[in-house]
Order: structure tokens, then sequence, then C-alpha cells
């Protein structure tokens, strides 16, 4: 908790160390005091320091006693702080507004640069860099110290002094754990293989799933109480299964301690689970609605809301449900739910977890999220947080390694995690704010965050991200052929490093060594997905698709294996996999016969009747539809040769691609009732050849619009022109006729009056008006533009009624 404030004591102290061992070796060297303020006594590194006090200077290994420099415009200046505990309050310290000292030259080593293999490092955009000392190469190789030459450190002047860390306003002291035991094991879903669970006894009537409890947990809350005879141990032959604490549910353990220990039963919880069911899940989406949903008392939290879900999980009986109220509101608003959010979930129970809990530090906190800025994305300047004296602050890797990270970042994937010291404060230079960049703002290095984070080893990241640029990309459904993954091959498979390599399961997987072959699709089996991560494998109904659906079975296979040190799982679960048909491509792929892909479905015997139909599907689909119900037959034409004739030049598409298609084709084929799916399947069809019809048409008026746009262009353009030579022949005949005395006679028209002394001078009036006419064409442009705002709305109008039937 309090992540802004880590270590703020340690790094205070450290800091007034080094400047009283700088001053007394200056006095004692003779050196007199910095007479201003560019001038800087040396600090001396204080050699005794911890490396959890201080991290110690970096020791990078050279050859030929050469050090690997780094600009300083590509690295902010280093100043400790991160997560957790925080002084006693009234504690005489600089506050997080007030800001860090103005960063002075020569007081920041570099970390050591790096390279991964050749390529420029994604840390720092523009460099190379050498592989980090005792850390693996893009190769896997290690790097170590030439024999003779010790590991280089840099002078003490080049030592950056600590800095206080900002904070919002100073907490009281935290309580230290009472017992190493104390600290919950399952915050997140684990393999219970790999941890000791406890469960009811069978005879309270609860199955083991339904609750249950870690070793750590049990230990620390439960085993002291009689009421421990309640609870067994939990064992499970289910492999894929994962388990998470109830007891880090904080409603879970206040209902422990405030009801089941002081009336000696375990009944409260008992009735919970059954609570649950009620509830309805939270995914964090928006919501139209009046509420009702909770807020903070007196805009304690102004920018706060939680749901009913959340809030009877994480803050009912807790020392916090008092400071939030039950709001509804006479009209619709958007909002959704915080609490879903993993840096608010994991501050709030990391502050429950204390001993004296306090509101007002978790609101500083949670306001101070509020206010940050989104990651700026791949690529662009990182976002960062400024304080009131104008500093950019960011997270820098400690201990002079690579990576440099936005706060909003930060918050979400390291906050209150095993990794969060991994990071400390930053303040950028004014040439930084434009070079430096957030390494983890790409849905790839997060992911290997996540990952890194579970197996509490940041290298794992590090590696990770080293090979950014090097891996291609997932193909996904969409797939890829094998002729088109030859002109490939340079790639290295984007899924094998991020799930295979990063789980240590590299060695169950081998290349396809046989010649590739034209015409064959290869979809990845590990598509991520965004299917909540409790959603049962049993059933590819459950997931998006069903290449998702065997993605999750194996990734969950290689992450027991990699906790168990068993990969078995993943060898049972491919066996079973390669049994099933291709997986669908549904709309992202067609497919042409060198595929090999079988189609069946039905042909309509009388195409003037709404109550039968046409549909031709994958084998899959018919697998999961029709196989085995009384209208198999029905449905099981083999219409493999006429879908390959209407191949075209994108293959030819499964028809029922989608979970609501082959929901409501299983429902009238175990129903045995044609008409009605012919009848949903006719409105589809109908809906969708309304929507596809638009494609042409808008895309005839978009280049009908690109035309006129760049008529209208030519027009100005010649129309600037012929005013501007109408503009300089009038200059040039004005000047004539002030050297010239008066003729006698004018020239002219009604248009430009009688005013020219020369017929030279009227003829350029002319011309300026003729030019002044000219038409440019922008009313026609304005008017195709509001014919094609007005296609574009009738086209959307026809794609939402087809997506609602699709």
């Amino acid at each position: 908790m309090n992540f802004l404030n880590k270590a703020r004591k340690k790094a205070e102290e450290a800091f007034k160390e080094i400047q009283t061992q700088a001053q007394a070796q200056a006095q004692s060297s003779g050196q007199s005091r910095p007479q201003n303020a560019n001038q800087q006594a040396p600090l001396q590194y204080p050699q005794q320091h911890s490396p959890q006090q201080f991290p110690p200077p970096p020791q990078f290994h050279h050859h030929q006693q050469q050090h690997y420099s780094q600009p300083a415009s590509q690295v902010p200046q280093q100043q400790p702080y991160a997560i957790s505990q925080l002084p006693p309050q009234g504690s005489q310290q600089t506050s997080f507004q007030q800001g860090y000292p103005a960063p002075q030259p020569n007081q920041y080593y570099p970390p050591p640069p790096q390279v991964f293999g050749g390529v420029t490092s994604p840390f720092a955009p523009g460099q190379q860099y050498p592989p980090p000392p005792h850390q693996p190469s893009a190769h896997g190789s290690y790097q170590q110290p030439p024999q003779g030459h010790p590991a280089t450190v840099l002078p003490p002047h080049e030592v950056p002094a600590p800095v206080p860390p900002p904070q919002a306003q100073a907490p009281a002291a935290v309580a230290s754990p009472q017992n190493a035991t104390s600290k919950c094991l399952a915050k997140e879903w684990v393999v219970p293989s790999r941890h000791k669970f406890y469960c009811f006894i069978p005879s309270i009537g609860v199955s083991g799933e339904s609750f249950t409890v870690c070793a750590n947990c049990f230990q620390s809350n439960v085993a002291s109480y009689t009421l421990a005879s309640n609870f067994t141990e939990f064992h499970t032959m289910n492999e894929s299964l994962r388990l998470v604490c109830d007891f880090s549910i904080p409603r879970i353990r206040n209902t422990w301690f405030s009801q089941c220990v002081p009336r000696n039963t375990v009944q409260p919880l008992v009735d919970f689970p059954r609570f649950v069911e009620k509830l309805s899940p939270c995914d964090g989406s928006t919501i139209s609605s009046s509420g009702p949903f909770w807020i903070t008392r007196n805009q304690t939290i102004p920018d706060l809301a939680v749901c009913q879900t959340c809030f009877e999980l994480f803050l009912r009986l807790t020392p916090f449900e008092e400071h939030l109220e039950n709001k509804t509101y006479l009209e619709t608003r958007d909002w959704s739910c915080d609490l879903v959010l993993p840096f608010f979930k994991r501050a709030l129970i990391a502050e429950l977890e204390k001993t004296s809990p306090s509101f007002q530090d978790l609101a500083n906190e949670f306001n101070l999220r509020f206010k940050m800025a989104p990651c700026s994305g791949v690529g662009n300047p990182i976002s960062t947080f400024e304080n009131d004296q104008s500093q950019s602050l960011v997270f820098t890797a400690v201990g002079g390694k690579s990576g440099n990270i936005c706060f909003a970042c930060y918050s979400d994937c390291l906050a209150n995690t095993s990794l969060e010291d991994e990071f400390v404060g930053a303040a950028l230079s004014t040439d930084q704010k434009t070079t430096v960049t957030c390494d983890l703002a790409s849905g790839y290095s997060k992911s290997a965050m996540e990952i890194a984070v579970q197996q509490g080893d940041i290298e794992v990241w590090r590696s990770a991200v080293g090979m950014a640029g090097k891996v291609g990309v997932c193909f996904g459904r969409k797939g890829v052929t094998e002729e088109e993954w030859e002109k490939k091959h340079c790639d290295m498979p984007f899924m094998l490093w991020l799930i295979v390599k990063l789980f240590k399961a590299d060695n169950m997987f081998s290349p396809i060594n046989r010649p590739l072959r034209g015409g064959i699709v290869r979809m990845c089996f590990l598509a991520v997905s965004s299917t909540p991560l409790d959603t049962s494998p049993e059933s590819p109904d459950n997931f998006e698709n069903s290449l998702i659906w065997r993605g999750r079975r194996l990734r969950d296979a290689i992450s027991t294996g990699s906790e168990t040190g068993n990969f078995s799982k993943l060898e049972s679960e491919a066996a079973s996999l390669s049994q099933e048909p291709p997986p669908c491509g549904g709309n992202d792929r067609g497919f042409k016969r060198p595929s090999g892909r079988k189609w069946y479905g039905r042909l309509s015997q009388d195409m003037a009747s709404t109550d039968d139909c046409t549909v031709v599907m994958c084998e899959e689909c018919w697998l999961r539809t029709v196989k085995g119900t009384p209208l198999e037959s029905a449905f099981s034409m083999d219409l493999t040769d006429a879908a390959y004739q209407h191949e075209g030049e994108t293959g030819y598409m499964c028809q029922p691609y989608s979970n609501r298609a082959r929901m409501e084709l299983r429902g009238a084929a175990q129903r045995a009732n044609l008409a009605s799916f012919a009848r949903y399947w006719n409105t589809r069809e109908a809906l969708r050849k309304k929507s596809q019809q638009w494609l042409p048409i808008l895309q005839q008026q978009a280049l009908k619009q690109q035309m006129q746009n760049h008529q209208q262009s030519m027009n100005i353009m010649l129309k600037v022109n012929a005013q501007a030579n109408a503009l300089s022949r009038i200059g040039a005949a004005g000047v004539a006729e002030a050297a010239m005395s008066d003729p006698g006679v004018r020239y002219g028209n009604s248009q430009i009056g009688y005013d020219s002394y020369t017929m030279g001078r009227a003829e350029a009036e002319q011309d300026w008006q003729n030019a002044s006419k000219m038409d440019t064409g922008l009313g026609a442009s304005m008017s195709t533009a509001a014919e094609s705002q007005r296609l574009i709305q009738l086209a959307s109008m026809d794609e939402a009624a087809f997506k609602a039937y699709e």
C-alpha cells in the first residue's frame, strides 16, 4: 500500500548519511563548501549500506577497461521511492506535491547498457546495449567479466543521492505482520497441487471447491480455534483446477472474526457461497443506469463508483463500510465499477490487512491514481506525473537496469505486487520528455509482466521485452497459410515466446520439419482470450470461439506444468485437441480447396418458403450443433465440392459461425423443429445481405468525395494563382500611372468602373474580378459530405439490425 511512498524513511536516512560522509570527507581533504547553487560538493557513497536501504552502484563488465556510457538525455534522474510502508504521522518530510530537488549534473549513474542479439533495446530508443552482467543474452549465453578485469564501479561523485520520496499525506504508522505465515498464498488463481488448501468437512454440506482457504491463512486465522475441526485438507484430481483463497476476500475474513469466532459457528461462512451465487458478476464494463451503486460519503473519493457485488465482497463488514453510501440518481448515467481494476482492488485489500486500516490513506491513494494521466501508448513520449515544482516524474528500474514505466502502468501492473520494488522514482530532464517511452505500453509487455509477477522474477519480463521486434505477431483465428509463413520464416512465433518460453515449456514443442505446403492454414492455438480466468473450459460455448477455448485449455496446462514441473497435463490436452476437427474460421478466415476442410449443411427444398433454408457450415460447427440430434440427417449433406466452387478470392467461410447462430441451430435440431431455425436463419440472411449491400455504395461515395476534394483543391489553387497575377499587374500599372500625367481618357466598364488611365490597368482589374468569381466547388463538396454522412448513418442502422440477429 502507499505505493508512492515505499522506503521513504530508509531513503531519507541514506540521504542524510551520504551528505554527512561527503561533508566529512570534504572537510578532511581541505575542500571548502560550495559557494553557490551550481557548485556541488562531491557525494561519497557509503560502503556499508545494504541493498534494502539504498541500491548500490551498478557493477557491469567491460573489456579493456571501457565504460559503456549512456547519454544523460536518455536516462531519467533516479530517485528512490516505490510502494508500501510510510513513517509515522507528524514526520517532517517533503510532501509529494513539494517534489524532488532539481536534478544536478554528475549525480546519476546510467544503467548498464544492454543489447539483445544486436537489436536496439526497447528500454532506451536509438541506443545499442551490451548484455547485462550475469544475465542471459538473446542467445541464452552469459556474459562474464574477462580474466584480470574487475567489474567497473563508477566514481563516488557519479552516485545519485537518494531523495525523500513523494507522499500525499503521511498516514499512521504501519504495524509489522504478526508472523511470517500471515501472508496469503492465493490472492490470485493458483494450482492447488502446488499449494495446500483447506475446505469444509463433507458433513457441512458445502462442496470443496466452493470455499477454500490457503495453508497460510488457515494457520494464521483458523487453526488456533476449536472451529478448525470443521475444516479438512482439500484434495482434487482435477489438474486444470485453479483456486483463490476465500480469506483473501475482506468480507470473508471479517465475517470469520466478527461472527463465526464469537458465536463459535461456521454457519455464516457456510451461507456465504449461496449468497454469492445471487450476485451479478462484475467485469468492469460500462453500465447505463441510474444506479444503485456505492460512492464515498462527503465526496472523499469523488471519482469512485462501486457496484453492489464488489461492495458486498470487499467492503461490507469492514472498517471502511461506513465511509460509503448507496446512491441512485433520477436520470440514467454511464458508470462502471472501479474496484474491478487491479490497482484499486490490490490497494484496498492491502490497506484492510493492516492492523489499523486508514480510510484517509486509502482515499489519498485512490485520488492520486485518478489524477494520473493514462499511458501514452507504444512509441509515444512517456506520460508523466507533474508535481508542484513542474518536475516530470516516472518510474525507472533499480540497480542501474533498463526499463522506464509511466505512473499509470506502474500502478496497474506493479503496485502492491511482489515486484513493486523493482522500479523507483525518477525525474525527467526537459529533453528526456520527448525521448523516453513507457516499456509497459504494449499488450505484449503487460502480458509478460503479468507472468513475471506470478513467478516473482522481473528478469522474465525483461527477457521477453528484450525480444520485442524479433517476434512476429499472433495471427489468431485469421491464421496464416504455410506459404505465407515460409515468407516470414525469420519471425519467431509470438505465442511461442510469450507463453511457451516464459513458462519454460519450450522443450515440449518442436518446429514443423516437413516441407511447407500451399493452402494449409495454420491458426495459433494459444490465442489470448478476454474471457474471465474462472470460466470453465469444459465447453467451447463458454468462449468467444473454439480457438480461444483451445488456447485456454493449453495455457492452463502449460501453467500447471510450469508450477508443478510435470507437463503430462499438456500432453493429454494436446492429444485430446488433436482429435477435434479444425477450428472454425468464423468470419475472419475463408478457406480454399488445398486447405482440405470439409463442409456440410442443407439445401432448401422450397426457396419460396420461410420454413426451409440453405445453410453451409464447417465440420466443427456441424459436430457441435447437429451431430447426434434428430435433425442430423437434414443438415448432413456433403457440400464440400459446392463450397469450393464458390470460394472466390478470399475462400469460403462458415455461415453459422457465431455462438448465437449455433445455439439457434442446436436448439432446433434437438427439438426436431426445422421450421423454427429456418425462420431465424432466413431473417438473419436478409439482414446480412441488406447490411452488406451498403459496402459498394459507401465505397463509391467515398471515391466521389475524394475526387471532389481533389478537384476543389485544384480549383482553389487556380483561383489563388489568377488573383495573384491580377494583383501583380494592377500594382505595376498603378506605378506607371503615378508617373504619367492625366491623359484625359479613362478606361473601364460597369464592373470595374472608369478610373483607369491605361488599358493595361483596366484589363488587370477585370481579370481580378473574374478570378474572384471562379467557382472552387466548395458547395458541391459540402453537399457530397452531407450525403456521405446520411448514407453512413443508414448503413450503421442496417448493420446494427444484423448484429442483433448475428
